[in-house]
């Protein structure tokens, strides 16, 4: 009877450590001593009742020591171990975060003067010959989507700021062609303008456009994008020339497509639609500029 007194008292002695410790490390981490001394002082309660311990428990532990072991990953020092590699790995994606950002606002301000070159050019030579009113036309429509549809998700400026200043740039660019070439007429530029300035209402509106047309919207200005190249690189490839296409627009353009496909990794964590959007300008202005080149030394 007193060995099973004492197997009893052992078992409640060992208990009350084990749940004690369990308690301690979930209310209050500042208390790591204490909790460590109630920890021990239960495991050496355990070793007083050998009899106990050595009762069949599951996978060969006794029911004791699973418990404990069991309770081990409240233990502060895990967790404190588990802080520091969250501290590690925020630590090293800060420098990515921040040079993202920092190339946000470059692509930013770059975009806001990058079409200029090609804004000079035509007025400097009064023409826009060998420039496509197709891609111009789309690529007016789709970064309008783009930029409706980044606004309705709430982005940060940076990670799409240039698609407004781009869309200003592009509207100038249709009207010189209106004037100088009559490509397109008037009363079609006037059509065309106010279509994409209802489409943007549209849009930007959430009574209007719920989010899933806004998807629909920039899934769609994807394809679009790709159209919008493929009649320059067409027409390029015709005519064995660039016409008025301004290498300097150009190279900013390709410059601005490869920082936003890193922006895009990065701060979006890879949103798809504006990935691929990314890579599709990417890969068709790639085939721009090597025209460009290629037809310049012929």
């Amino acid at each position: 009877m007193a060995f099973m007194a004492f197997g009893l008292s052992s078992w409640q002695r060992a208990t009350d450590a084990t749940r004690g410790a369990a308690a301690v490390c979930s209310s209050d981490a500042r208390e790591q001593h204490s909790a460590k001394f109630v920890v021990t002082s239960g495991t050496q309660s355990l070793k007083s009742g050998p009899k106990l311990l050595g009762s069949a428990g599951t996978h060969g532990r006794p029911p004791l020591i699973a418990g404990l072991a069991a309770a081990a990953p409240l233990v502060p020092p895990y967790h404190h171990h588990q802080q520091q590699q969250q501290q590690q790995v925020v630590r090293r994606a800060l420098p990515l975060g921040l040079l993202s950002q920092v190339l946000g606002w470059l692509v930013i301000i770059g975009s806001s003067l990058y079409k200029v070159p090609q804004v000079v050019r035509i007025l400097r030579v009064r023409s826009a010959k060998g420039i496509s009113v197709t891609t111009y036309v789309c690529e007016t429509v789709s970064t309008a989507c783009s930029f409706c549809y980044a606004l309705r998700q709430r982005f940060p400026f940076d990670t799409f700021g240039e698609s407004g200043f781009i869309l200003i740039q592009n509207v100038m660019i249709l009207v010189l062609m209106s004037h100088f070439d009559a490509r397109p007429r008037r009363w079609a530029t006037l059509a065309i303008l106010g279509s994409i300035t209802l489409l943007m209402g549209v849009l930007l509106s959430p009574r209007l456009a719920p989010p899933v047309v806004v998807t629909v919207a920039q899934a769609v200005s994807i394809p679009l994008l790709n159209l919008s190249r493929i009649p320059q690189i067409v027409m390029n490839a015709q005519l064995r020339t660039t016409g008025e296409l301004s290498i300097t627009t150009m190279l900013l353009q390709l410059l601005g497509n490869a920082a936003r496909l890193f922006t895009t990794l990065v701060r979006l964590d890879g949103n798809l639609p504006y990935l691929l959007s990314a890579i599709v300008a990417l890969a068709l202005n790639s085939i721009l500029v090597y025209q460009y080149f290629r037809f310049y030394a012929e």
